[in-house]
């Protein structure tokens, strides 16, 4: 009736925009009626906006019921300090986003679209550019709904703190997407089971979750694979948690071997990541072993090289923001208390974005999950 000639599958196969995030919500309003948590939601304007509140609606972070449902009853008053905290942190995430995650993405999407045809050091390149990309790209996402969420007077959680710091792949899913790791654990890891029914049952209990967490992202093998894999990281780290615990020894070791042990472990972890993300951004499974196989040919000093490849921009914002301004975040130096100082510093930060950002268009990574 409108002159558009939709394909069969646009017809047959057509989802709401931001489908997997309503879905996710309403079990948690549902599981949270259900446990006396929140009590029964009347009004269908206020369930309207808790489900498909906006700001977070296509990539997160996972709102649950029982924080955000009852900002909805409270009158909306004016906070000047929301205001603000929102306006830093979309800001951030803009700069996060704009500049450093769509850089990336000029630099190491020709070289991930035909990975048959470079050398190995091009592909580890492409490899250290992603996991730098998917978390700007992610994590920005993340602050500019937060911060936007903020200046309409609401407050919704965090979905990173700095993952990767993490030395441990547990710590890592503590850091990472938190709100869907934390609905996952809470939703499918809990009710079957958790750790109640014995260790061994506790392992299957994390492989399925995680292999459900990739499922989630896509019906695809590479998705499985990245599930499975960190389903038997978190098995494994748990196991040797509890193996540590019993070996004295390694409790009255020296502080030099603690924090050697500590920097061995930051290190492993950091690059079982990076693998695992191999296959959540590989076109297809043959890719994903192709880049397995560049990678390794590296590993066996035959990777070639790679000419003009911009180490210095996919590896700087990495270090910038894991050693620099997480150790900030933390002691909560970043207040500025003159609102002049504060909303200059954020107008240098958006003119930085601004200057530096990508004129072409460069979707959210997320956008497709």
């Amino acid at each position: 009736s409108v002159g558009w000639e939709p394909g069969w599958t646009t017809l047959n196969i057509l989802l709401p925009a931001g489908v997997s995030f309503y879905i996710f919500q309403a079990i948690s309003y549902l599981a949270s009626v259900y446990n006396g948590s929140v009590g029964v939601e009347r009004s269908f304007l206020r369930m309207g906006v808790y489900l498909g509140f906006f700001p977070h609606l296509v990539a997160g972070p996972i709102i649950r019921a029982h924080l955000f449902l009852p900002q909805l009853a409270k009158e909306r008053v004016f906070d000047a300090g929301l205001f603000w905290e929102g306006c830093r942190k979309f800001a951030i995430g803009f700069l996060y986003k704009a500049v450093f995650a769509d850089n990336i993405a000029a630099a190491i999407n020709p070289i991930w679209g035909s990975v048959e045809s470079k050398s190995g050091v091009e592909i580890l390149g492409a490899c250290v550019g992603f996991y730098g990309q998917i978390y700007f790209d992610f994590a920005g996402y993340s602050l500019m709904a937060i911060g936007a969420a903020n200046w309409l007077g609401y407050t919704i959680p965090e979905n990173f703190r700095f993952p990767y710091l993490a030395a441990s792949v547990v710590d890592f899913w503590r850091r990472w997407h938190i709100s869907l790791s934390s609905w996952l654990r809470d939703y499918v890891y809990i009710p079957l089971g958790g750790n109640r029914l014995g260790e061994g049952r506790r392992y299957v209990n994390l492989m399925v979750t995680m292999l459900l967490g990739g499922l989630w992202h896509g019906a695809s093998w590479n998705f499985v694979l990245w599930g499975g894999l960190h389903g038997t990281a978190l098995a494994v780290n748990h196991l040797w948690s509890e193996s540590r615990e019993r070996m004295s020894f390694l409790q009255k070791s020296p502080r030099w071997a603690k924090w050697g042990g500590v920097a061995v472990a930051w290190i492993g972890v950091q690059l079982f990541v990076m693998l695992c993300w191999v296959p959540f951004r590989a076109e297809s499974f043959a890719d994903t072993l192709a880049v397995l196989e560049g990678l390794w040919s590296v590993v066996c000093g035959a990777g070639g090289a790679a000419k003009n490849f911009p180490w210095m921009l996919v590896l700087l914002p990495l270090a910038v923001d894991t050693f620099l301004v997480s150790q900030r975040e933390g002691t909560g130096t970043w207040v500025v208390r003159k609102p002049v100082l504060a909303a200059a510093l954020l107008a240098l930060v958006v003119l930085v974005g601004i200057l530096f950002m990508r004129l072409e268009l460069v979707p959210f990574l997320y956008f497709q999950f």
